[in-house]
């Protein structure tokens, strides 16, 4: 599958980051995920922007591995276990959330895009969506 942007649900389009008043920000991407979804492919989703606060990041996965073995990494360039660390929640689909120490509050210095990284190729690939939503305040 090698590596994808996820689009705005709202949208459908591939977006940068907005300005925004004062007050909770949320940004919710999605991408299909094919049955070539293999590991170190990525998932560009949405951009906390520069300053802004992190208060959560939910991880939504259908069914993809009809097996036992996929795993999924998001976090940033540079750090791909950022926010969460090898989820199985692709392997019955399901939700997983920021689980990190340290990343309540986190605040990029630019604007930074969430990555969702394949860990572990699934031994029994299954077609489907991986989405990707974050919440964020944003000062003036």
């Amino acid at each position: 599958m090698a590596n994808t942007n996820a689009t705005n649900v709202k949208t459908g389009a591939v977006e940068v980051v907005k300005s925004y008043p004062e007050g909770v920000q949320v940004e919710i991407y999605s991408a299909a995920v094919t049955t070539a979804f293999a590991a170190t492919d990525t998932i560009t989703g949405p951009k906390i922007p520069a300053g802004a606060y992190l208060w959560d990041l939910i991880l939504d996965v259908t069914d993809i591995d009809s097996g036992s073995t996929s795993v999924l990494d998001v976090g940033i360039s540079g750090t791909a276990q950022k926010f969460i660390a090898a989820s199985t929640v692709g392997r019955a689909g399901g939700i997983a959330r920021m689980s990190a120490a340290g990343t309540l509050g986190y605040s990029p210095t630019s604007d930074t895009a969430v990555i969702v990284t394949c860990n572990a190729t699934a031994n029994t690939a299954v077609a489907g969506t991986v989405t990707i939503g974050i919440a964020y305040t944003v000062s003036p």
